[in-house]
């Protein structure tokens, strides 16, 4: 009995080594899952910041024009379509000219055949009039071809061309936008401080009014209306910067940068501004433009499709007279654009100059305020007027600042035109100026239109 009890008890003990030993090496395992899996987590972890790191370095933190420019031209698909259409036109004329010239040699090869025969005849009495005949018809159809083909490689690199100057003027309009959709988010920033500034004071005027009624020289309608005004200047400037970060959010999407909170414009540097003198003759400004020598283009096709109608001996008179209309078409779109194309430079010059008497004037309006400012601060000193009152009027001369720092960008939009105008691009309608003197609040706007116009 004692013999069985001592072998249970051994069974009992060895069974329960070797459960210790599974237990130990489940528990084993199970720690090196987990130590692996806090590896790769941490792993993860370090994985992510490091991307975030990337992403970080890569936003762009403060914004300037010249950048803002690249960025538009870089990410404006209009011109990247542009691009792929001119490398296919390209590829559709090299195949032309090179079957253009496989039809050439076939052509010769069907020439020689023929004076050969003709030889042969003359030599020999061989009558080869049916071979001859057959030889004819074949060089009859080829020249044909090459006719054909002929008039196809014209209508082609008359495309070219044509979108060649379509892409130079996208390039140029795209450009221009760009410029100016930055500068009225410079100009929506110079508002944001000046109503700032406005209610600054607006709030330090409410503060007087309030100690005068309480010491009871204002009535309390007084500080009432003083803290509606406040509520006024309060709810302006929430409006302005939700305008302005929305416009900057658009802004960014179109040129193709990430938006962020922390996003910053750099204003270009300005300088002393005048009106850009116009050094070459308007003639010649118009010759010069895109506008024109893709009409031109396109008159010039068209008197090659009417010389080609006109030599073709199975032409009706019906397209006779169609080719002649289209001539006459070209040439009248050229008389009306070369009218308004002189319509436009005049006027863009007009307003640069414009632009510049409103920069004098504003110019004078600060010299105006400064000196009233001047003179409310003797009057203070010597106590005729309240001290507040001298420092409330501080707020004339950042208006007259704020409307010299407007003058002066419209004035830089101008002569940003006259540069892109003096390149080739006359805008027939609007301008630069234009919606940079509607406000700053449409600078989505600005960039939207720019994308249209480099679309066409």
């Amino acid at each position: 009995m004692k013999r069985i009890f001592s072998a249970g008890l051994a069974v009992l003990f060895a069974s329960s080594g070797l459960t210790g030993a599974v237990s130990a090496q489940e528990a084993d395992s199970q720690e090196q899952e987990q130590v692996s899996e806090q590896s790769e987590e941490t792993s993860s972890e370090e994985n992510t910041q490091e991307n975030n790191e990337e992403a970080q370095e890569d936003l762009v933190q403060r914004l300037t024009m010249e950048d803002a420019v690249d960025a538009a031209l870089n990410d404006n698909s209009s011109l990247i379509l542009m691009n792929y259409r001119l490398d296919n036109i390209r590829s559709q004329i090299e195949g032309s000219e090179d079957e253009y010239s496989d039809l050439q040699d076939d052509l010769e090869d069907l020439e020689d055949q023929m004076d050969n025969l003709r030889d042969v005849q003359d030599e020999t009495g061989e009558r080869t009039f049916q071979t001859r005949l057959e030889l004819q018809n074949q060089i009859e159809t080829l020249e044909d071809n090459l006719d054909d083909l002929e008039d196809s490689i014209r209508q082609q690199n008359s495309s070219e061309i044509q979108l060649r100057y379509d892409r130079e003027q996208a390039h140029r309009s795209a450009e221009l936008s760009a410029k100016s959709t930055f500068i009225q988010l410079i100009m929506q920033e110079n508002q944001i401080e000046m109503t700032q500034a406005s209610l600054e004071n607006q709030k330090q005027q409410t503060s007087n009014v309030e100690r005068r009624v309480e010491i009871g020289t204002a009535p309390e309608s007084e500080y009432e209306t003083a803290q509606r005004e406040v509520r006024r200047l309060q709810s302006n400037l929430a409006d302005t910067r939700s305008q302005y970060n929305h416009d900057l959010a658009m802004f960014a999407l179109d040129i193709g940068i990430v938006y962020h909170e922390d996003l910053t414009l750099k204003a270009p540097e300005m300088g002393e501004l005048e009106p850009m003198e116009q050094t070459t003759d308007t003639e010649t400004l118009i010759e010069d433009s895109f506008s024109l020598q893709n009409a031109q283009e396109a008159l010039e096709l068209a008197e090659y499709n009417r010389e080609q109608t006109r030599n073709d001996e199975d032409a009706t008179r019906f397209e006779e007279e169609q080719a002649d209309i289209s001539v006459e078409t070209e040439q009248e779109n050229i008389t009306q654009l070369r009218q308004n194309l002189r319509t436009s430079i005049n006027s863009t010059f007009q307003e640069a100059q414009a632009q510049y008497q409103a920069v004098l004037q504003a110019r004078d309006e600060v010299s105006y305020a400064e000196a009233d400012v001047e003179d409310l601060r003797i009057q203070a000193d010597i106590g005729v007027i309240p001290q507040a009152e001298y420092e409330q009027a501080g707020i004339q001369v950042d208006q007259a600042e704020q409307e010299l720092t407007s003058a002066r960008w419209n004035l830089f939009l101008v002569n940003e035109q006259i540069k892109a105008m003096q390149d080739g691009l006359v805008q027939q309608s609007g301008g630069a100026s234009a919606g940079a003197s509607s406000g700053a609040g449409g600078s989505s706007s600005a960039g939207s239109s720019g994308q249209q116009a480099a679309a066409q």
